[in-house]
């Protein structure tokens, strides 16, 4: 190393340490690695094999994260991050805070065999008076702040990160797509998706007094799509979500899945 120096001070060059710290500030500037892998996007172990560092791990899978839409604050979300005690807005769960319990437990076992269950595996569950169900689709009933939306986009990050294809769906863009005649294209990659991928979540499921009859008869395609393909699906809704549209699809779908209360805290119900 010595030698090295001398021969960049002879030729009036810098150090090779000062060549080194110089490509490490670039690299850092760049936004390449972290402090972990000194900035260069690997490590290197024990046996001198090259490792993908973290970092780099991460950026790749909240690339795949976005082009998913799923929502950009839920990036890299886990269901360990749950809170049993409070709602999304840190109010007391009070006597719910067991619901929430169950909940937090249900998911972690659902993840824990999404593979199997969005390969066909048979995967069943005991709930509610000793009763005994098909874990698959669910749907997931609550309000403002009782996790819907965390639920969401942290079960297809889950699907993702077990090399899975997912999407997530906001309700009101779906609608729109649905129910736009300019959106023709964007209606037909959606019937695509909902055949063929593993595993997908729509998101915020409102009541919307719809009777358009393009809607209707788009909504019953992309139904039946997915409960064509057999894969599972995680519905979240707010209450009065199956009041207004009249399809049998829809209600088929509906009619497939588990439901679950979440939690929500009594400041939320005045």
């Amino acid at each position: 190393m010595e030698e090295n120096n001398d021969f960049a001070a002879m030729l009036g060059l810098a150090s090779v340490e000062d060549l080194r710290h110089a490509a490490r500030e670039i690299r850092k500037r760049n936004g390449n690695g972290c402090i972990s892998c000194n900035y260069l996007g690997y490590t290197i172990n024990y046996l001198g094999k090259h490792l993908l560092c973290d970092c780099v791990k991460n950026k790749m899978l909240a690339s795949i994260y976005g082009k998913s839409d799923v929502p950009e604050i839920y990036f890299h979300k886990t269901i360990e991050e749950w809170n049993t005690k409070t709602d999304g807005n840190y109010n007391d769960l009070g006597v719910h805070s067991e619901r929430s319990e169950y909940v937090y437990a249900l998911l972690r076992f659902y993840f824990k065999n999404i593979l199997k269950i969005c390969h066909g595996t048979n995967i069943t569950i005991r709930h509610s008076k000793n009763q005994k169900d098909n874990l698959h689709s669910l749907l997931f009933m609550g309000g403002n702040n009782s996790g819907k939306t965390f639920i969401a986009s942290i079960s297809v990050q889950e699907a993702i990160k077990n090399n899975l294809s997912a999407k997530y769906y906001d309700w009101s863009n779906l609608v729109d797509i649905l129910s736009n005649f300019s959106r023709k294209e964007e209606l037909n990659e959606a019937i695509e998706t909902f055949k063929q991928y593993d595993f997908i979540a729509i998101d915020d499921i409102q009541n919307y007094d719809i009777s358009q009859s393009n809607f209707i008869l788009q909504l019953d395609r992309l139904c039946k799509s997915r409960l064509h393909s057999g894969k599972p699906i995680f519905l979240m809704a707010s209450a009065g979500y199956d009041n207004t549209i009249n399809c049998s699809g829809w209600k088929s779908l509906l009619r497939s899945c588990l439901t679950i209360q979440l939690p929500y805290a009594i400041k939320n119900l005045t």
